[in-house]
């Protein structure tokens, strides 16, 4: 599945594993991309401190499918691949 398209603009996020120990108060950060390479994450939703969804609102620009998704604050990290 494709999940970046030809310009390189996020078009979805899949939790391929949900960690441990979030709250919400936890940010996510999407770390690679060329120069304006800015995605908006706008809602992650924790379920007894796993993540259980991620919402996209702006895809951004510049990504390849080797970029990573974070969301630090836990020992017990979720992955998330676009």
């Amino acid at each position: 599945m494709n999940e970046i398209d030809g310009s390189g603009h996020i078009t979805s996020l899949s939790i391929n594993n949900p960690g441990q120990g979030y709250s919400s108060g936890d940010l996510v950060t999407i770390q690679g991309g060329g120069f304006n390479a800015i995605a908006e994450v706008v809602t992650v939703t924790y379920t007894g401190g796993d993540v259980t969804s991620i919402s996209l609102v702006d895809g951004g620009q510049g990504y390849a499918q080797w970029d990573v998704v974070r969301i630090p604050g836990s020992s017990q990290r979720a992955k998330i691949s676009m």
